[in-house]
């Protein structure tokens, strides 16, 4: 291949260049539009799409709008009034700044503005074959209308890969949800096809922009989120545990005001939200960060989607905190309201539920089918008289069926509980507590050791950890280069098959390499796995004793309506609606 003699590329081609970073499909032009409108002060903002956005896209804003000497510059790449120097850079307050968006965008589509600013006379500026021409606009009030036509019409090999109608507008329509929940303060409208799809009226809050939007999850199943420390204050909501869906819904992160999509924050969420949720499930959350801009970066992607944070640990931990903090306190509030179980004494090491919490309001539950993360009716004489054990005669129409079942009747209903999801929460607890005070799980020596059987890549995980399983509980003494022998076990399995928890517990461990801090990152999948292990299994038979303690201890952890896993504990059924069923009642 002959060599090619190194050239300046024209304007044409560096836009389109750009365009390719900055324009990836219709909703890329919608986002860059409305953040221009919000950095205009605008106070309402239409948007206005056609099949999909890939014929029309028109966002019309009464902001300070652009004499003729800056519409001409709108168009112009690099041309911004938003940075002037390198240090603004580091201290960005607005949505947008790189200066080549309405550029890149006028490269591949066919673009104009028609702006007042309130001052000079309106002006329209169009771009035709890369080239701007400007000329007195008709009249209209103060603001712009940015209007883009057949997006990629000039890059044919670029336009057949957009999607079909209905999926750019969804991509669009998340675009334009994101920015309204973003900027509660303005107005938005957005109409497809002629079809006005929202209308939202400025409102003072975020909590009320989420009303608007949605209406049906907000009526008692989103709890609100606060933190604050010296660098980072979150706000918000998160959805209850039971709004978890097994696919990616309503999930929205916003710093500074911006949208923006983050691996860390994501992360930091799910393991806030720990064991109130099943492998596999995703929950609702609408979380406000506000930052200085000196302590993060925005400028990592090209359409500033993602932040490098420069204390990315401070910033996880103040995620997780805030809703594990809400979760735990709001949760277990309302459980404990419905259970009336304020004079319970909590399991060793944790606190209980100030008296001068004032419990929020609850409404009653109408369904016949409930799972326990609804919460339950109050089943106030169940637990109300001997608060430390109930003998099992105070639990009329207590039965265990399945050898697996707790069924307890009352008020009414019949409250089913899963004995082995039961205890296995209460152990969880348990454990958490021991290790977070002893800084290790107690352990008692076994009479014989026994010779682990570990093929290479088990070996190589427990020499790396041998430092983990004592603190879980685990002591194993290197025997041989390829065999070690356990000379203790946590006193918690000394009745169950502890050589398939370790083997399990390697598993957990296999992702750690490196042995600080390993225990920390993979507490509860480690905790988790010796909760269940040492738990009351399905098909055990219950003595009456047994089943009423379990019943006690489940009621004074700090979440016991689901297990570590994030089952659900407790499912409710209505005696009216079991009547129905059988036609007693119509």
């Amino acid at each position: 291949m002959a060599k090619q003699p190194i050239h300046i590329l024209p304007d044409h081609i560096i836009n389109k260049i750009a365009a390719g970073e900055v324009v990836e499909r219709p909703a890329s032009v919608v986002k860059e539009l409305i953040e221009n409108a919000i950095d205009a002060a605008s106070k309402q903002i239409k948007v206005r799409v056609e099949k999909g956005g890939n014929q029309l896209i028109e966002v019309s804003d009464d902001g300070s709008g652009m004499n003729l000497e800056n519409a001409k510059l709108a168009f112009v790449q690099h041309a911004t009034s938003k940075i002037n120097k390198e240090d603004d850079l580091y201290h960005i307050s607005t949505m947008g700044f790189r200066g080549e968006a309405l550029a890149s965008i006028a490269s591949v589509a066919e673009a104009s503005i028609h702006t007042f600013d309130g001052t000079s006379k309106p002006i329209s500026v169009t771009v035709t074959n890369d080239k701007i021409q400007a000329v007195s606009g008709s009249g209209r009030r103060q603001g712009t209308t940015v209007t883009i036509h057949n997006i990629f019409f000039k890059i044919p090999a670029r336009r057949k890969f957009l999607r079909l109608e209905n999926t750019e507008y969804k991509y669009v329509l998340d675009t334009f949800i994101s920015l309204a929940l973003a900027n509660p303060q303005i107005a938005f409208s957005l109409e497809k096809d002629g079809k006005t799809t929202y209308d939202l009226k400025a409102g003072n809050s975020y909590t009320e922009r989420i009303k608007q939007l949605f209406t049906k999850e907000a009526q008692g199943k989103l709890l609100p989120v606060s933190y604050q420390d010296s660098e980072i204050a979150i706000q918000g909501s998160i959805g209850h545990p039971n709004l978890a869906k097994n696919y990616a819904q309503a999930q929205y992160l916003f710093l500074n005001n911006r949208p923006i999509k983050d691996n860390l924050l994501t992360k930091a969420v799910k393991d806030g939200f720990g064991t109130t949720l099943m492998k596999g499930m995703y929950p609702m959350y609408f979380l406000y960060l506000a930052m200085k801009p000196d302590l993060f970066d925005i400028n990592v992607h090209p359409r500033k989607t993602e932040a490098k944070f420069y204390n990315p640990q401070k910033v996880f931990y103040a995620v997780k905190h805030s809703i594990s903090h809400t979760l735990e306190t709001k949760l277990q509030a309302e459980f404990y309201q419905r259970v009336n179980l304020d004079r319970i004494s909590p399991l060793p090491g944790k606190n209980t539920t100030p008296k001068s919490l004032k419990l929020p309001k609850v409404k009653e539950i109408s369904a016949s089918l409930e799972f326990s993360k609804e919460l339950l009716e109050p089943i106030k004489d169940i637990l109300q008289k001997r608060p430390d054990f109930l003998p099992a005669e105070s639990l009329p129409g207590f039965y265990q069926i399945f050898n697996t079942y707790l069924l307890i009747e009352r008020d009414n209903k019949l409250l089913v509980i899963d004995q082995h999801a039961a205890d296995e929460r209460v152990n969880y607890e348990k454990l958490n507590t021991e290790l977070a005070l002893n800084k290790k799980i107690t352990s008692i020596p076994l009479l014989i050791p026994e010779t682990l059987q570990l093929n290479p890549k088990e070996n190589s995980i427990i020499i790396n950890h041998l430092k983990t399983f004592r603190q879980l509980g685990f002591t194993v003494e290197p025997f041989s280069k390829t065999e070690h022998q356990l000379t203790e076990i946590p006193e918690f399995l000394q009745d169950h098959d502890y050589l398939t928890a370790l083997k399990e517990i390697l598993n957990d461990l296999d992702d750690y390499t490196t042995p600080n801090n390993a225990l920390a990152k993979a507490a509860h999948k480690v905790i988790s796995t010796i909760a269940c292990h040492a738990s009351i299994r399905a098909g055990q038979k219950l003595t009456p004793n047994l089943a009423n303690y379990l019943i006690n201890n489940l009621f004074k952890c700090e979440l016991p309506y689901s297990c570590p896993h994030g089952r659900p504990i407790i499912w409710e059924l209505n005696r009216t609606d079991l009547e129905k069923k059988f036609k007693r009642k119509l």
